[in-house]
């Protein structure tokens, strides 16, 4: 069965701008959301205004996990807002297999 022949599911995509948070500090961040059950969580450098480097952190989540998360970014992280919008998503069938070396 071809990917786009897959039922869509929904997630829930959160991004964050984060300008003054240290190396150490949003690893913590990243590992805490994996830990925690977010799908995935991942850093993009950015440029905010005038010329500020920065980072955006973008989350996948369950639709009805967003809130959580959403709560705990403002509490963890030294972000102002957070964005969020639904998507939909096919998942390619998977299987694993243990191969004697």
């Amino acid at each position: 069965m071809a990917p786009e022949d897959r039922t869509p599911t929904q997630v829930a995509q959160l991004e964050c701008n984060i300008d003054d948070m240290t190396a150490e500090a949003l690893g913590y961040v990243l590992e805490q959301l994996l830990a925690g059950g977010a799908l995935d969580a991942w850093f993009t450098p950015i440029t905010m205004k005038k010329s500020r480097p920065a980072t955006q952190l973008s989350v996948l989540c369950r639709p009805e996990d967003a809130a959580k998360w959403r709560a705990w970014l403002l509490r963890e992280t030294s972000t102002l807002g957070v964005r969020w919008h639904l998507c939909d998503r096919a998942v390619a069938q998977r299987s694993s297999d243990q191969v004697e070396t």
